[in-house]
């Protein structure tokens, strides 16, 4: 799926940026890989793209675990632990998709 791919790339982009030593581009696209992995639960459901507040209340409302970890992202400027937190919502990302839904 693309938005799979799309927060596979961010995280890859936030490596090179975190190797560069540019903490705060890495933090960026780490976090935008978070909400791309996310995107990919609404996707699947509905078949729509949303915007960010229409998107944290659907995942929350019908995603909670998902919805827990995008609240969490917003609420830390860790780069490597929104690092773990796109990795974790890219495996989960996977399973759900791979499952069918």
């Amino acid at each position: 799926m693309k938005l799979i791919e799309k927060a596979e790339a961010l995280v890859e982009k936030g490596d090179r940026y975190a190797a560069e030593n540019m903490a705060s581009a890495a933090l960026t696209a780490y976090r935008n890989a978070v909400y791309a992995a996310g995107a990919v639960f609404a996707y699947e459901e509905t078949g729509m793209l949303m915007h960010d507040e229409e998107l944290r209340s659907f995942l929350e409302s019908k995603f909670p675990e998902v919805y827990d970890v995008i609240a969490r992202c917003e609420l830390t400027e860790d780069p490597d632990s929104i690092r773990g937190m796109a990795l974790r919502l890219i495996g989960m990302a996977k399973r759900y998709v791979g499952d069918g839904g």
